[in-house]
């Protein structure tokens, strides 16, 4: 429903698109101009600090052309009645509607988003001329690389990364974890880790990656929660505690979660989950693509070949020319005919594609560019 408002002497009409914790976003229309934006409102309960905060990494980015780093463009803000109202480019789905509705470097400028997920990255405008160009979006949680140590926890359960859980040091690195869980997701159509707690989380990474070297353990102000000293003949210094000891340590109680990651013993192991419908070439660039997400939820964030933070001079991006991109993203049927939408050398040379295929669109390929250009 459309419903008529005054501001600042303009005149607005607006539809509720959804709703969070921090505030409500609409669709805005102004009627003299026909001008369609997105409108963030915060909710009366949030502190000015807060929204501040938010404007001001907002205007920092406005200092990136938003749509060569695919990010959200940011317009204007104001106060109306006592609460801070943003003003973006209206964008279409995001990525979790858009998934769930089919089943299933340039400038620098110091900052973490520190809520990857993929409700906060949306697709342009989901007709054929910008078919799977998608934009980060939601910036309220982001954080200056400097101003990292001043905090404890950052993103959400399920995308946070092994050195927020364990308390090691924070760096830019937490964002490329984040991204690769929601690369996981796209490839897997469900979540990598749990949601419900970190120890979950944790005991599901554990699971299918290995245990943290103990140097990280050791050196994890928050690992103890989790780990305790093993006296065992493994040959580990540490084990990890089990739902009983986590329980009756922390007082909280754990409820075993199931998520895609307990299927697999491995990374790597992702590949038996597609390989039956697979050709040749399919395989061989979904190999190429487990390989960069081993990268990217690597359990040290200063290891890996190279390191997590480096991701995009890993081979995936320079090797995959003429074949299949790769098998993630489940396309929409209209693809069928758009091979150079998912590449911006060249028409792909590959079998007809069908609703059942999956590839990655050039522009994700170029967001983990500039998720890495934001630090």
């Amino acid at each position: 429903d459309w419903n008529k408002y005054n501001i600042l002497g303009r005149t607005f009409i607006f539809m509720l698109l959804g709703e969070g914790g921090f505030g409500v976003v609409a669709r805005c229309m102004n009627v003299d101009t026909e001008e369609v934006v997105a409108l963030k409102m915060f909710r009366e309960y949030i502190d000015k600090e807060d929204a501040e905060g938010e404007i001001e990494c907002l205007c920092k980015l406005k200092k990136l052309d938003a749509d060569t780093h695919n990010v959200v463009k940011f317009i204007e803000h104001f106060e109306y009645k006592g609460r801070f109202c943003l003003i973006f480019e209206m964008l279409d789905l995001d990525l979790f509607d858009f998934l769930e509705s089919r089943n299933w470097r340039t400038k620098n400028i110091g900052l973490v988003h520190a809520d990857m997920k993929p409700e906060n990255i949306v697709f342009v405008d989901l007709c054929l001329s910008e078919f799977f160009k998608v934009k980060l979006i939601d910036f309220g949680c982001a954080i200056e690389v400097s101003e990292l140590a001043e905090y404890d926890t950052i993103q959400n359960i399920g995308y946070r990364a092994p050195e927020v859980i364990m308390g090691l040091p924070l760096t830019e690195a937490v964002d490329m974890w984040s991204l690769g869980d929601v690369l996981a997701y796209m490839f897997l159509g469900e979540l990598l880790y749990p949601t419900e707690s970190e120890y979950e989380q944790l005991r599901v990474m554990v699971h299918m990656q290995g245990q943290p070297k103990d140097h990280l353990l050791k050196a994890g102000e928050k690992a103890r929660r989790f780990f305790t000293k093993s006296h065992d003949s493994s040959g580990q210094a540490w084990r990890m505690k089990t739902p009983d000891e986590y329980e009756q340590e922390t007082e909280k109680e754990d409820t075993q979660c199931l998520a895609a990651g307990e299927k697999f013993s491995s990374i790597d192991d992702m590949l038996h989950h597609f390989k039956k419908n697979m050709d040749p070439a399919e395989e061989a660039d979904t190999k190429a693509f487990l390989s960069l997400l081993k990268q990217m939820l690597h359990m040290d964030p200063k290891k890996g070949s190279p390191q997590r933070t480096l991701v995009c001079q890993h081979p995936f991006f320079h090797t995959i020319q003429g074949t299949a991109l790769l098998l993630m993203a489940r396309c929409d049927p209209r693809v069928a005919d758009m091979g150079d939408i998912f590449t911006s050398s060249k028409v792909l040379s590959c079998p007809a594609i069908d609703s059942h295929c999956y590839y990655v669109p050039a522009s994700i390929r170029r967001m983990i560019y500039s998720i890495q250009n934001l630090t």
